[in-house]
């Protein structure tokens, strides 16, 4: 093999090598991108769930007072249920 063989095979490894490690930073530059579009995706949920829980909260708290208002005062809470279901949509 003559030298410039030898130096034709170790470019061409060099080459070879080159492109391995471009692609080994294009992956390692993509999997950043994909954590933290994770992320920044499970912030998102964790906002949505917190406000869910805060209007199951006030939902609970509306049909307490609600059942409330139907012991104390019958007739207004009739009036109520007749509204929501006939004036409301």
């Amino acid at each position: 093999m003559t030298i410039l063989k030898k130096i034709e095979s170790v470019l061409a490894v060099i080459l070879l090598s080159s492109i391995m490690f471009i692609g080994v930073l294009v992956l390692a530059l993509q999997n950043v991108e994909l954590k933290n579009q994770i992320e920044n995706q499970n912030k998102i949920l964790d906002l949505t769930n917190n406000e869910l829980y805060l209007e199951r909260v006030n939902d609970a708290r509306i049909e307490l007072s609600l059942d409330y208002l139907k012991k104390v005062n019958p007739k207004a809470f009739k009036q109520y249920e007749e509204f929501y279901n006939n004036e409301t949509e």
